[in-house]
């Protein structure tokens, strides 16, 4: 049974007006297309209302918060096909990063350097996947060296996609740094056992 579940026809997809990584990412936040061909056509109604949604939070994630997104639904072969087209519109541009390490961690030249390898950047299109690398890195360095009470203090990031600009707030305190001291390990040599 599951073995014919596998390879039972899915849902066709034809996307249009966009490609590489907005395509990706929209046919991987499309519930429609994971469905088989065998569903009950007012629930392809249902799913297809769906992708409009699914659509334009795919490409919000990347940047683009004010796409055209248009749904319709080809009944006519032995399965139903999902055609998309898109017009994703004009990037939200981030104009503004702000990036603190508060505490102790804010004077740990190590700490900072690590943190050279967050990919935010000014004058880029808003990458939500880049923003939560940002916030797993410097919540990652500060576990490793050593500053295990840190929190964020704000996380944010501020979309005006009237004005299709963005700004990045994270600001984290390091709380105290916690170092393991000299480590002495002693053994009584009566308790081996030489076999």
């Amino acid at each position: 049974v599951a073995e014919a579940a596998k390879k039972e026809p899915r849902i066709g997809l034809e996307l249009n007006g966009i490609e590489g990584s907005l395509a990706r990412n929209i046919r991987a936040h499309l519930s429609l297309t994971s469905k088989p061909c065998t569903i009950a056509p007012a629930y392809v109604k249902t799913l297809a209302g769906r992708a409009e949604r699914e659509s334009k939070d795919a490409l919000q994630a990347l940047g683009y918060y004010s796409p055209t997104v248009n749904v319709e639904i080809d009944e006519t072969g032995d399965c139903p096909l999902a055609r998309i087209t898109v017009a994703k519109g004009e990037p939200v541009i981030v104009e503004d990063i702000d990036i603190q390490i508060r505490g102790p961690g804010g004077n740990d030249i190590g700490f900072l350097e690590e943190l050279e390898a967050i990919v935010l950047a000014v004058g880029k299109p808003v990458n939500h996947q880049h923003y939560a690398s940002a916030k797993q890195l410097i919540e990652s360095v500060a576990l490793e060296r050593g500053y295990l009470e840190g929190i964020f203090l704000t996380r944010e990031i501020r979309v005006n996609p009237e004005r299709r600009r963005a700004a990045v707030t994270l600001v984290f305190d390091s709380g105290p740094r916690y170092l393991l001291g000299e480590l002495r390990i002693e053994q009584d040599p009566d308790i081996l056992d030489e076999d």
